[in-house]
Parts: structure tokens; sequence; C-alpha cells
């Protein structure tokens, strides 16, 4: 059998690496790093204000997610030894179903079902800095899927978490992945905030943090954004079955706008936009 390697993400190698257990969701250690690393970096009042950032990460394939020993499990090299990988991924699917579900509530956490299975992805959520370029990583959990539910409660239970010592969260950036959107959606409920101004809650980029009582807001992701706004202009009007329509303005932008600006560039001298390219 090949060297068998025990890894955890590569940005939270970089900051934890001989300073935490190589272990999934809250440590308490982590307040002490925070706050020393924020004193390190002389950062002080408006600098301890910040947001959340969170996203899943696919486990590589040949990886697995130990949820008893939290951390991934593989192999070097899986040239002769697919059988006994095989093997060995049936070894831990039988040590975590033999896990007493109570001493692993954490473990189980992201999940609805009491048994316990191997992680396909891994969730992160990194503090930021609003004023200094200023990134910690807070925690990370095991999970296969996530629910609005459970997006809920992790992020303003760190946040709460934060809060107590000083670290104040006023909002949290992601993609737009279909948890992200139910997650943001799920807050534009009149029932949800009785006793506010309902008017300013039909607006789904904000919330009030059930911590502070302040705004909470949510920010998509400039890349995702900019990259979803491709492919809806790409998709535009170029297929019957696919239409997909982007108004502006109370006017059309199409991508037949984008390839009629692209052939008049290939037929005058004069044009402009020489940047735009087959």
């Amino acid at each position: 059998m090949k060297t068998i390697m025990h890894l955890l993400s590569i940005s939270l190698l970089k900051s934890y690496i001989n300073e935490s257990e190589r272990k999934s969701g809250w440590q308490d250690k982590i307040i002490y790093q925070l706050l020393t690393n924020l004193a390190t970096n002389k950062i002080w009042k408006y600098g301890r204000v910040g947001f959340f950032s969170h996203d899943s990460f696919k486990i590589q394939n040949g990886l697995l997610w130990s949820q008893r020993e939290n951390c991934y499990v593989g192999y070097l090299d899986f040239k002769n030894e697919m059988q006994e990988f095989q093997m060995f991924a049936i070894q831990c699917q039988q040590e975590l179903e033999s896990t007493p579900i109570e001493s692993n509530f954490t473990y189980n956490f992201m999940s609805n079902k009491q048994e316990f299975e191997l992680a396909t992805q891994v969730h992160q959520i990194v503090w930021h800095s609003t004023t200094h370029n200023f990134a910690f990583p807070i925690s990370y959990y095991g999970i296969n899927n996530i629910t609005a539910h459970n997006l809920n409660t992790l992020i303003f239970s760190l946040a709460a978490k934060l809060e107590c010592i000083g670290i104040h969260t006023i909002g949290s950036v992601c993609d737009g992945a279909e948890e992200n959107r139910t997650h943001i959606k799920s807050f534009n409920c009149k029932f949800l905030h009785p006793v506010y101004n309902s008017y300013e809650l039909l607006a789904n980029y904000k919330t009030i943090n059930p911590i502070t009582g302040e705004d909470w807001f949510f920010i998509n992701d400039p890349t995702h954004v900019f990259k979803k706004l491709r492919n809806n202009l790409s998709k535009s009007h170029i297929d019957e079955k696919n239409a997909r329509e982007i108004m502006f303005n109370g006017k059309e932008i199409s991508w037949k706008h984008i390839k009629g600006v692209y052939e008049y560039t290939n037929q005058h001298a004069t044009a402009k936009a020489t940047k735009l390219t087959k």
C-alpha cells in the first residue's frame, strides 16, 4: 500500500498549521488566533467590522472525507491499488455507521438524516475586514448538500460568536449557487420581521441581523455575477427554445447587438470596438 495522506483545504493549511486541531466546525482556539492576528496587523475599531464570504468546494476525485477523523483521506498513487482503496472506503463507511449519533452532533449538523455519510464537498466560511486587506478562515464543514435553513443557522451562529469578542459582521458574500439564492430569498418574507418597516424588507439584498438588530447585507460575488450576465446575454434571442431577455431602463440588451457591432467592426476600418473577437 502506498503512503496515505491526510490534508485540509489549502487556505486552512496556510492559516492553521500547528495552530488548530485537524477538525471541522467551530474551534475555541479560533478566537485567540483571530484576535492575535488582528492585533499583529494593528487592526482596531472600524477595522474589526467585516463580512463573511462562504463557498462550497468539491472534494477531489480519489479523496474521501472521514467524518470520524474530520479530514480528507486519500492515496497518493492509485495505479495498482484500486481494490485496496475500495476496501478502505468500505471500512470508513462501516466505522461511520457504527459511530454514536449523540457524540457526533457536529459532524451531522449539515444533514437532516440521522446517519453519517462520506462528504462530497467542503463548505468554508472566511471573515474579511471591510477597511483592511485582512481575511481569516473561521470554520469549514464536510457536507453533501446544504439547505437554506442550515446555512442561515450556521452564518448567524458564527456571527454571534464573533460579536461576543468585539468583532462585528454586517453581511455575507457568496456565489449564485441554488442553495445561496434560496438562503437569501428566505429572508424576503414579511412575516419574518413583523416589527420592522415592511417597505424596507422588499429588497432581498438585506435583512435584519438577529444578533444586533442592524442591517445585514447579502452581496453576490462580482465574478459570478458577470459570469451569469455573460451566459444570459449569450443566450438572448439566439434560440427560440432558450431565449433570455435582459432589460435596462426599459430597453432591451441582446446578443444580437454585440454581434452587430462585431460585424460592423469587420466591415469598417474606422470601427472603434477593435477588441471584439469571434
